[in-house]
């Protein structure tokens, strides 16, 4: 993979054989490696808030999350260990991993899932709510996130042919 250019905010990686990347943009936002072949993640930058890693062979986060990282999918990895959570965070998947501790979790937090964990013992963050009012939130907040990200890479696409047709003429 060739090095990449420091204005990239997002990286969309998911579902090739790619098994390392470089040194990670310092204004990345947004990194999707999830379905490869990554072994271990590069380190990340302070700016990253959505981090899907899930169905890779990874088999460790950093040691300390970006501060303000929204939302993470490692779920269907080797992990054992979760770090400390920011508290900007939302969204957590860490379902189908080793992780037998989960730390407290942010008040922000409105989707957890830890499916086929080993896990000791569960945090009671959503008594006060329910887990149904949760779910609700999580499928609208995704669904709100996939529909960005697909207007952005279409933003970007058409931007590209637009500079491909400028330099023809």
């Amino acid at each position: 993979m060739p090095d990449l250019s420091d204005d990239v905010e997002i990286l969309n990686i998911s579902q090739t054989n790619i098994d390392h990347i470089p040194k990670l943009p310092p204004h990345l936002r947004r990194l999707f490696c999830d379905y490869t072949a990554l072994r271990e993640l590069p380190v990340l930058p302070e700016t990253l808030e959505v981090l899907f890693c899930n169905n890779t062979y990874i088999s460790e986060l950093p040691n300390r999350l970006p501060p303000n990282m929204f939302s993470l999918d490692c779920s269907h990895t080797n992990i054992s260990y979760m770090p400390e959570i920011p508290n900007s965070m939302m969204y957590l998947n860490m379902s189908y991993t080793m992780v037998d501790h989960i730390p407290d979790i942010p008040p922000l937090a409105f989707g957890v899932y830890a499916e086929n964990c080993p896990l000791r013992e569960f945090p009671d963050f959503y008594s006060n709510i329910g887990p149904e009012k949760y779910m609700v939130h999580v499928h609208e907040w995704v669904a709100e996130q996939n529909a960005q990200i697909r207007a952005h890479h279409r933003m970007y696409n058409i931007k590209e042919e637009l500079m491909q047709i400028s330099q023809v003429r």
